[in-house]
């Protein structure tokens, strides 16, 4: 039998309900400080920052615009941007409507002209066909596109690597170089 994975407990101490699918909940406790061990075997759940956290602590230079795409599941999920968010425009992509976040991208048009930088993140195989859209068809450097896959599309973290993740990894490793 396997070694038994180590438990550490948590306080709950608010939720807050974001949009229909997402909640923020925020936890305490004496434990949260071993939780990022630098250990082979450390497994931990990813959580993504809310959505206009940069502009609204300060992030995002106010003199600075953004262009957003964001894909969500319906109209229900849309968000309000803090007031400090000027300089930002979020365009969202529904899939409730057969909406897909490649296709609005490479749809823009004019709309992305003087776009000199992009940080793009989500699934896997969009992320990657937005960072080559980007790069390839509109011309911005290599250096100048963040880009991070969260996940894939219908697999777990216990999936072995398919090849498009390969394929991902080389790509990240020839960027480095």
């Amino acid at each position: 039998m396997g070694q038994a994975m180590p438990v550490s407990y948590v306080r709950v101490t608010g939720v807050q309900r974001i949009t229909p699918r997402t909640a923020r909940v925020t936890f305490t406790g004496d434990a949260l400080p071993r939780l990022m061990e630098d250990r082979p075997d450390q497994q931990m759940k990813l959580c993504l920052p809310r959505e206009g956290r940069s502009v609204a602590e300060g992030l995002l230079p106010s003199t600075t615009s953004a262009l957003v795409y964001a894909e969500i599941a319906d109209a229900g999920e849309e968000l309000e941007l803090p007031a400090a968010a000027g300089g930002v425009e979020v365009r969202w992509v529904h899939r409730d409507r057969g909406g897909s976040l490649v296709a609005a991208v490479r749809g823009a048009g004019a709309g992305l002209d003087g776009v000199d930088a992009a940080w793009v993140a989500g699934e896997a195989s969009a992320v990657r066909a937005l960072r080559r859209h980007l790069v390839g068809e509109r011309g911005l450097p290599k250096g100048a596109v963040e880009f991070s896959g969260y996940w894939r599309r219908a697999l777990t973290q216990d999936d072995a690597p398919a090849e498009e993740d390969l394929a991902w990894a080389a790509e990240r490793a020839a960027d480095a170089s």
